[in-house]
């Protein structure tokens, strides 16, 4: 049977839908509707953004704040607050005409749980048709007060083109006036922002020294380029099943974007809370659905205070693969590590099918009853409304041995683990249903790699203080005061969220 493998990170847009208070730009789906953001205003004084507070052009405008954020001082694209009473459209409208002003242009808004805006400046990426005349190209700038900043070397007749003092429209109108004309391909203004393919940023200290897992994951080159987070981290739209351990609330979790779990190892029933026991029994680590939620979910941008370090506050916090996903935690998994009966995860994989899009299983069983087989089979073909849920899994950490259920079966996404080095790791199961690779650590003591090494080991949830992972001190590589996380997490167990 052939296998059809989904990128697992789904990018999901919203419909854009035109509103009164609602502006466009014209993008691969034609028109894309974005809300004003009328708390705040981008401006293009005549004057240095240094030299504002004393130059009186801010006087006419009571509702404007001093306090702003320059995003381009050489063009001197200023950032406002407004603050008090005002009308919106009034303001602006004023803005428009006052001779001290060379452009104002408004902000929109991408999405608010992001914190994501469009910022526009002054430039237009415009590209006619081939075979346009230069000198059309030029009288159609001339008409509307643009200069040709730049042509591609590249492209023929495609432009960056700059909004002059004068243009009676702002950048984004002129480049959508400019989009509409019959020889041009397209056009749209250039713009920055805070998120999304405008420049995403991450605060997250355990991210930065640590998470090489994920920044291998995603692509990070850079603080200035976070690879796949510049497009995506995840969407509410997306539910994900995490059929594991217990999971509980955590200072790293946004559990608002959780829905309700069940616990399936009580052995009459089921219960509706599929938090680890507590307390732990000796020898009981119950923190494996933790560690594994928290490479897939751990909230970006929450550094968390935990301790204080030579008289200085100390922070930490992780960053999940797609935060934003919404969460099903669903126990199979009893304290001791064992797998609840096989009619007990059949139970899970139906109720994972009927309420996920996407399905982790970081974990495996042999023999498997025909119930489990019946159920995974339904998820594969029936989950998601009809279209199937995604299943992951992980591929076994005893590579001499056979791969287990549910990485037997070819239509599940079966992944292995590979090192920092890009290499497969000695544990890693290898076998024809094999898919993909994603990082992992050593385990500790093995191949001369110890755990405090800081190049092989990274960060994630755990549970809180000596309870977890963290009762074992596995290496003790975290810092003294915070016990909520754990470095020492490996195997094919991590690779699959990841």
């Amino acid at each position: 049977m052939s296998k059809f493998v989904f990128v697992l990170i789904a990018f999901l847009y919203a419909t854009s839908v035109k509103s009164a208070d609602s502006l466009y730009i014209y993008g691969a789906n034609g028109r894309e509707y974005y809300p004003i953001d009328t708390s705040r205003i981008l401006i293009k004084w005549g004057a240095e953004p240094d030299e504002l507070g004393g130059s009186g052009f801010l006087t006419p405008y009571p509702s404007i704040s001093t306090t702003t954020w320059i995003t381009n001082k050489i063009e001197n694209l200023v950032l406002h607050n407004f603050t008090g009473s005002y009308n919106y459209q009034s303001v602006v409208a004023q803005l428009r005409s006052d001779a001290h002003v060379e452009s104002v242009n408004e902000v929109l808004v991408v999405n608010t749980d992001e914190n994501l805006y469009l910022y526009f400046g002054n430039k237009i990426s415009c590209r006619f048709q081939a075979g346009t005349a230069q000198t059309f190209v030029d009288s159609i700038c001339v008409a509307n007060h643009l200069a040709i900043e730049s042509e591609s070397q590249y492209v023929p007749r495609q432009y960056v083109l700059k909004r002059l003092v004068g243009a009676t429209l702002s950048t984004r109108a002129l480049a959508n006036y400019l989009h509409d004309l019959p020889l041009t391909t397209w056009a749209q203004p250039d713009w920055t922002g805070n998120g999304t393919a405008l420049g995403y940023s991450v605060s997250d200290e355990y991210f930065h020294f640590s998470q090489w897992n994920i920044k291998k994951t995603i692509g990070y080159k850079s603080t200035t380029n976070y690879g796949a987070w510049e497009l995506t981290r995840g969407s509410a739209a997306i539910r994900v099943a995490v059929l594991d351990e217990g999971m509980e609330p955590h200072e790293d979790f946004d559990t608002s974007k959780w829905e309700p779990g069940i616990d399936f190892t009580p052995p009459n029933g089921i219960d509706y809370d599929p938090s680890p026991i507590t307390p732990e029994p000796p020898n009981i680590i119950d923190a494996h659905g933790m560690a594994v939620l928290g490479i897939i979910a751990a909230a970006h941008n929450n550094p968390v205070i935990v301790g204080d370090e030579e008289g200085g506050t100390m922070y930490s916090s992780t960053a999940g693969m797609a935060p934003l996903t919404k969460i099903i935690p669903l126990r199979i998994i009893d304290p001791e590590g064992y797998l609840v009966v096989g009619s007990k995860v059949e139970d899970a994989l139906y109720y994972a099918a009927s309420t996920a899009d996407i399905i982790n299983c970081s974990w495996g069983m042999d023999p498997v009853p025909f119930g489990v087989q019946s159920a995974l089979t339904y998820a594969l073909t029936n989950g998601r409304n009809g279209k199937g849920c995604i299943v992951v899994a992980s591929s076994g950490n005893t590579p001499m041995s056979p791969m287990r259920f549910p990485a037997t079966n070819d239509s599940v996404i079966v992944v292995g683990a590979i090192g920092q080095n890009d290499r497969v790791l000695s544990y890693s199961e290898w076998g024809p249903t094999l898919d993909v690779l994603a990082p992992s650590m050593y385990a500790c003591g093995k191949n001369g790699v110890t755990c405090q090494d800081s190049a092989n080991s990274y960060y994630t949830v755990d549970r809180a203080d000596t309870i977890g992972y963290n009762k074992k001190d596995f290496g003790n590589c975290y810092p003294s005061q915070d016990r909520s996380y754990v470095c020492t997490f490996s195997g094919t167990s991590a690779s699959a969220p990841a």
